[in-house]
């Protein structure tokens, strides 16, 4: 793929105890309540997840993952706009709407991530 144009960051799930516990703390006396309010928590995001899948079908990106992180590059102008609508996307800057690099897609050596970005980078035919 050419230099992707365009980054997104997409934010669904973080860490399953935390997201859990800010449930717990809206409702201390419920916690079944907690759990039913995060199970419609997780159900949108998994809905998210799908609506990006649709909308990158067939598309030429590169997606990212690593611990905390999932990135989104792409060329295609139609589909950057299409994500960017999603709740739960969100557009990276691209400074001067300069094209990306293989050098802004991998971790700087002070991230303490336990995952290799490389190993996390997969690109479409």
């Amino acid at each position: 793929m050419a230099g992707p144009k365009h980054a997104f960051d997409l934010f669904v799930h973080f860490k399953q105890g935390d997201d859990l516990f800010h449930h717990l703390e809206r409702h201390p006396k419920n916690p079944v309540q907690a759990l039913r309010d995060w199970a419609d928590c997780l159900a949108a995001g998994a809905e998210t997840v799908r609506e990006v899948a649709s909308t990158l079908e067939g598309a030429q990106c590169d997606i990212h993952a690593d611990t905390h992180h999932i990135g989104i590059h792409l060329t295609d102008d139609a589909i950057a706009a299409r994500l960017s609508v999603i709740e739960g996307i969100e557009r990276e800057l691209v400074e001067d709407e300069e094209e990306l690099d293989d050098d802004d897609l991998v971790l700087d050596d002070d991230d303490e991530s336990p995952v290799d970005y490389d190993d996390g980078r997969f690109t479409t035919d």
